[in-house]
């Protein structure tokens, strides 16, 4: 009985969340809001999972307008679910987005009168070891679900998420219509949602 309503409720909910899809896709500003509200929770574990720095800021916003372009791409005739594809889009665009950063980072050590050891200033970006090797893990299991998938999915996958280049693009440098990068980027990160367990 319980698991019939667990149930009953999931379908409702995603029925609604279909409905503020479609109507955000037509141009509605407060079905967007309704998402946004609605993806939060979602939105904050994803940052949590990848980013360590203090501009939250600035992730949130980044993640509010991955969500926005999520929206606009999704194809319902793909056959994929709208929580599906948005879970796996978050968590490729906010990793992408953490990596661009920490490869742009470099550590600036203020030694003083006060402060003779450089290695002071290290403690706190040292400090979450078990942090690090949990991301390394991640970026592994992403690495070995990529290599899972189909050559040409893959590479729409990997031209679009960390190449950051448009299906437009994508499709005239593979020599296929805009419909089939669109196909097989959806059915790549499909794929990679069930196999990451997302």
């Amino acid at each position: 009985m319980n698991s019939m309503t667990n149930e009953k409720n999931r379908e409702k909910t995603r029925m609604e969340i279909n409905n503020l899809v479609q109507q955000a896709k037509a141009g509605s500003s407060e079905a967007a809001e309704q998402l946004l509200s609605r993806f939060k929770p979602l939105i904050y574990a994803t940052i949590k999972r990848h980013h360590t720095g203090s501009e939250w800021e600035d992730m949130l916003q980044s993640a509010a307008l991955f969500l926005l372009e999520g929206i606009k791409d999704y194809d319902a005739q793909t056959g994929i679910p709208f929580l599906a594809y948005i879970k796996t889009k978050l968590n490729f665009d906010i990793y992408n987005l953490c990596r661009r950063q920490r490869n742009i980072m470099s550590y600036h050590l203020a030694i003083g009168k006060d402060d003779p050891d450089p290695l002071s200033g290290l403690v706190d970006e040292s400090a979450d070891i078990q942090l690090q090797v949990l991301r390394n893990e991640q970026i592994n299991a992403l690495h070995e679900a990529l290599s899972e998938l189909q050559p040409r999915h893959r590479e729409v996958i990997v031209l679009y998420f960390f190449k950051n280049l448009t299906l437009k693009e994508i499709a005239k440098r593979m020599g296929i219509s805009y419909k089939t990068a669109q196909r097989y980027k959806a059915r790549g990160m499909e794929r990679l949602a069930g196999l990451l367990g997302e």
